[in-house]
Parts: C-alpha cells; sequence; structure tokens
C-alpha cells in the first residue's frame, strides 16, 4: 500500500471515530440531562412532601436542594438506598431551623443514623447475609455482643448498627482468630475488595472513628444529650458542609453507586 492511500485510510478511520465520539459525547449529555431532571424533581417533591412551612422560606429550599445537588453527582444520587435523599433534606431543614434558636440537636443527628442504616444494610450486611447462608455460617456458638450481632444479622434480618461495624473494622486486620462469625466478617470482605476498600480507607476511617466516639450514635442520641457544637461537629464529619469528598455520605455513596 502507497503512502498516499495509507494516509487517507487512517484519515478515514479518525474521521469516523471522531464521528462515534461526538455521537457519545451528545448520548452523555442527554444522559446527564435526565439524571439532573430526575433527581431535581425527587428532590423538589420531597421538600414539598415534608415541610410545608418551606413554602416561605424558599431560598432555604432552593439552597438545601442546590447544595446537594452540586455535592453529589447526579448518579450517586440516582444510586442512593430509598429514604437516604429524605433523611438527609430532613436533617438540613432542621439543622437550619434548630441553628437559630439552639433546640432540638436530635432531629439532625436522627437522620443522619438513619442514612447510615440504609447504607449499611444496603452495601455491607445485604451480601454478607447472602454470603453467610450460602457458606452455612448460621449457628451462634458463644455469647459475645459481636457474634450475636452477626447472628441476628444473618437470620433475623437485623440492622447492624454503626457503632458495631466501627468495633468489626478496628478488628478485621488483626493477625490473630476471632470466633465464628466475626471470622466470617473478615473472610467476607476479603471476597468483596471492594467494601473493604471503603472501610479501610484512611479519610472515611477517621471521620467514621470520629463519628463513633463522639458517642452521638449510640449512648448520648438513646439519652438526649446531644449540643450544638456535637452536632455541628457531626453534620461536618457526615457531609463536610458540601466542600470536601472525603466526608463520610459522599464516600458511602461513591461506593455504593460502584456496587450498583
Amino acid at each position: 500500500m502507497e503512502n498516499s492511500e495509507l494516509i487517507a485510510l487512517c484519515k478515514k478511520k479518525l474521521l469516523a471515530e471522531m464521528q462515534k465520539i461526538r455521537i457519545l459525547e451528545k448520548k452523555i449529555k442527554v444522559a446527564e440531562s435526565w439524571m439532573h431532571k430526575e433527581v431535581k424533581n425527587k428532590i423538589d417533591q420531597i421538600a414539598i412532601e415534608k415541610v410545608e412551612w418551606l413554602d416561605k422560606n424558599k431560598n432555604l429550599e432552593e439552597n438545601i436542594k442546590d447544595n446537594i445537588i452540586e455535592y453529589f453527582w447526579e448518579i450517586l444520587l440516582l444510586n442512593a438506598p430509598n429514604g437516604t435523599i429524605e433523611a438527609l433534606i430532613t436533617s438540613e431543614i432542621n439543622y437550619a431551623n434548630v441553628i437559630k434558636m439552639d433546640l432540638d440537636w436530635f432531629s439532625v443527628v436522627w437522620g443522619y443514623h438513619k442514612i447510615l442504616d440504609l447504607f449499611i444494610e444496603n452495601i455491607i450486611t445485604k451480601n454478607f447475609r447472602k454470603f453467610a447462608k450460602k457458606e452455612g455460617q448460621t449457628i451462634l456458638r458463644i455469647n459475645e455482643p459481636l457474634e450475636k450481632a452477626l447472628h441476628l444479622v444473618v437470620n433475623k434480618w437485623y440492622i447492624l448498627s454503626a457503632w458495631r461495624l466501627f468495633a468489626l473494622m478496628k478488628i478485621v486486620n488483626e493477625w490473630w482468630s476471632w470466633w465464628d462469625y466475626v471470622e466470617f466478617f473478615k473472610k467476607y470482605l476479603r471476597k468483596y475488595d471492594d467494601i473493604s476498600y471503603l472501610l479501610s480507607s484512611n479519610n472515611f476511617y477517621k471521620n467514621f472513628e470520629k463519628l463513633n466516639k463522639s458517642e452521638l450514635l449510640w449512648s448520648k442520641r438513646h439519652s438526649g444529650n446531644i449540643s450544638k457544637a456535637e452536632t455541628i461537629e457531626a453534620r461536618k464529619l457526615f457531609i463536610w458542609n458540601y466542600k470536601n469528598t472525603n466526608s463520610i455520605l459522599y464516600k458511602l455513596m461513591e461506593s455504593g453507586s460502584i456496587m450498583i
């Protein structure tokens, strides 16, 4: 083949590839437009259904919706467990309301706790339950808190609490052997390395550790003894004021979307 023919063939292939790229870009723009519309409609609907008083606070409503949409990719929001956006909007509305009056901080933390429960079930324990049953790990052999918790997760469809998950996170990389269910959880993480990567990633682990050590998700929440300063710090760890993608919720959203 002569050089002129080779050049012509290369140009033809290049033009064909460029045409494919242009078509793909158009499809991506259409998909992005659809996702943005779907997310905005969903958030609009939730905001209207959740709080009537937002009609008098349109700026607050728009700020909440804009913050959520701008901080999270549309694909992350669309793939989030049902109830995530509702709980986040409720917490944000409550936060904006009580920050002015220093009142019921429990209502803000409650939303974060609900979202954590949803993600722990959807991206961690749901598949662990299937894995354990398939492998025959269904018998409780010792009366130990983590063993009992995992036994109930597998056999009774219980939710694994955030602070019990953190207890598991602290021991999964330790070299010595634990009891049956904890060892099986370690085996599960070795099989599903995307979950293991999330739980062991430095930023997620540190923020999740701080949130758990604050005791807001268990003892202080149950006693109702939650301060303004503690809630502000919890919100920072959870969504980082929509400015840092190393927040707990962003990392959960990101992992949940990858696993779908």
